[in-house]
């Protein structure tokens, strides 16, 4: 049953993926991202999607992160002049570079009509449903990402 359940989930993938059916509101996307079977899928389309946001979207992102891991969602005294807007680059995409950004064109184009709160909240929507393995990975590549900016 498992593995008809990924095969089925596959295939609604490869109809979801085509243009003609295009994504309707934030909840179809998210419902879309969970499809994946391959959680480098999952993790490389939220890596797309942060790349593809400005500096500004990026920092409510982060912030909505820190709250959803357990904090305040508040950045520390200590951290105010070094994590700011400014700060949040790119994600580097080395480990991602089999799964380009193109494969999902029609995603983006819905993505990026959206405004930040909505957008913030994809983020949150998927954070939620990731395994604790695929949150800590995201967790690591946050940190990676910080030391290096």
């Amino acid at each position: 049953i498992v593995k008809q359940s990924k095969k089925t989930k596959q295939n609604w993938l490869k109809v979801l993926r085509l243009p003609n059916f295009p994504v309707s509101d934030t909840v179809d996307l998210v419902h879309r991202i969970l499809l994946f079977t391959d959680k480098r899928e999952r993790l490389s389309t939220l890596a797309h999607f942060w790349n593809s946001s400005s500096q500004q979207d990026r920092f409510g992102y982060f912030q909505a992160l820190l709250q959803l891991i357990g904090g305040s969602g508040e950045i520390s005294e200590a951290n105010q002049d070094n994590i700011t807007p400014e700060v949040m680059v790119e994600m580097p995409m080395g480990n991602y570079v089999d799964m380009p950004r193109s494969r999902l064109a029609d995603w983006f184009d819905f993505f990026e009509t959206l405004d930040e709160t909505s957008k913030t909240s994809v983020f949150r929507q998927v954070w939620l449903q990731l395994s604790s393995e695929e949150q800590n990975d995201v967790i690591r590549d946050l940190r990676y990402l910080f030391s290096h900016a």
